[in-house]
């Protein structure tokens, strides 16, 4: 019976399903050239990522080997050796998907330090800190040529610890706009206004999915252009949206949401006290299962609890609202009396099998929070699970509550949706 061959483009849908096995591409390699040649880009598309810490400088040895002449020339005057750089059968660096600066930074230092204690070894080598935080001077000019030379990146996460110039400022902005399929950008700076990079951010408002700004100070026109981006990505998510995270709401992103993305089934939505009733009667209409809400109030640039006549307020809006397919509960920032979490708990028809309430239960003592919550146990028939505030849990209530079939939790032992998004 003659053997049958599998077909190119079969082996390179067999390849890509085995993109994340990295022991089955390298045994893979040497099947034959063109087996070879599909396995290679997967290897080297995040070699950093993939590599062990203690072998990243061969990467960096490997990628000198891809030098052409003109670049070999230019090491010269570092004095690097470059007697054993062998040309390579593969033009790795042009395979590169995904790039750290911190990786690479780390790994060149390490090779450096290989490169020196080959011709040192009986010598102890001590490179001075100052040298490391001054490091790499060419960084910005890897910025400039990334903005002629990668036009194509779908992920930008970029991070400055420090205070930024206007010439590092520019670089960013340049590579943002130089992108033809930007899909998800995160930028942490340091408390500048970030008018121009939103700006910048503009032009990928039909395909951009994910935006992340962080340890910004927004002035009015950053903030438009903000929420115009955040109800495009709204807009665009449309059906196949499912989880939602909402740190900043406003009338214009619950409207996009409510309009285009009915499936939302995971709510994670922060509010203070000028804005939580927007909420309403928007949750009512969505098929929740997972509903997450931190109130707060702002003032004099702090952060403080929903006042005691708020939270009862919101409490009782919450329970007339909640969808019939909620299953799970997080309530953080109130103030709570025993009358209003009384109320929630009689007018909550859903069927809860989680209930988290992070906050203060307003002038309890331990007998009154057990008794609450083994009456809110008794009500809803469904519930397993209740998480609360507390560091320690009493010993009496964990075992009140077991047979009720409730099982107590610390909320220190829980990640909202928020964190792990």
């Amino acid at each position: 019976m003659p053997v049958r061959h599998l077909s190119d483009d079969l082996i390179h849908d067999i390849l890509q399903y085995l993109r994340e096995d990295q022991d089955a591409l390298y045994n893979s390699l040497c099947v034959n050239r063109f087996w070879s040649s599909q396995v290679v880009p997967l290897l080297w598309c995040q070699p950093f990522v993939n590599c062990p810490l203690s072998k990243r400088h061969l990467l960096i040895r490997t990628y000198i080997s891809c030098f052409n002449t003109d670049e070999l020339t230019n090491l010269s005057p570092c004095k690097i050796n470059l007697a054993e750089v062998q040309p390579t059968l593969f033009d790795y660096a042009r395979y590169l998907e995904s790039i750290s600066d911190c990786h690479l930074n780390s790994s060149v230092l390490d090779w450096v330090h290989k490169q020196i204690n080959q011709k040192f070894s009986d010598f102890p080598i001590v490179i001075d800190q100052d040298f490391i935080k001054g490091k790499f001077p060419n960084t910005v000019e890897i910025l400039k040529q990334l903005s002629l030379l990668c036009v194509n990146i779908e992920y930008i996460e970029i991070k400055i610890l420090r205070e930024t110039n206007p010439l590092t400022q520019q670089l960013i902005i340049d590579i943002i706009k130089a992108q033809q399929n930007l899909k998800e950008f995160k930028l942490t700076e340091n408390w500048i206004y970030p008018t121009n990079i939103m700006t910048s951010l503009e032009v990928h408002a039909n395909h951009i999915t994910a935006l992340g700004l962080f340890s910004f100070l927004f002035d009015d026109t950053s903030i438009k252009i903000l929420s115009s981006l955040t109800t495009s990505i709204i807009a665009k998510a449309g059906h196949m949206l499912q989880l939602l995270v909402m740190d900043c709401v406003n009338s214009d992103m619950i409207d996009f949401a409510s309009k285009y993305c009915p499936n939302i089934s995971m709510l994670y939505v922060e509010l203070t006290q000028n804005d939580y009733t927007l909420l309403f009667p928007w949750i009512g209409s969505l098929q929740l299962e997972t509903l997450e809400i931190k109130c707060s109030v702002e003032s004099r640039n702090r952060t403080h609890l929903l006042s005691a006549n708020d939270s009862g307020k919101f409490l009782q809006l919450l329970s007339q609202h909640l969808p019939l397919t909620l299953t799970f509960l997080r309530l953080e920032g109130m103030e709570i009396l025993p009358e209003d979490f009384n109320n929630f708990s009689k007018n909550c028809n859903v069927p809860l099998q989680t209930f988290i309430i992070q906050g203060i239960l307003k002038h309890y003592n331990d007998d009154e929070v057990l008794c609450l919550i083994s009456q809110f146990a008794t009500l809803h028939k469904t519930l397993e699970l209740f998480g609360i505030d507390r560091e320690v849990i009493p010993q009496k209530w964990s075992k009140k509550l077991k047979k009720l079939g409730i099982e107590i939790f610390s909320i220190d032992d829980f990640e909202t949706l928020y964190k792990s998004y």
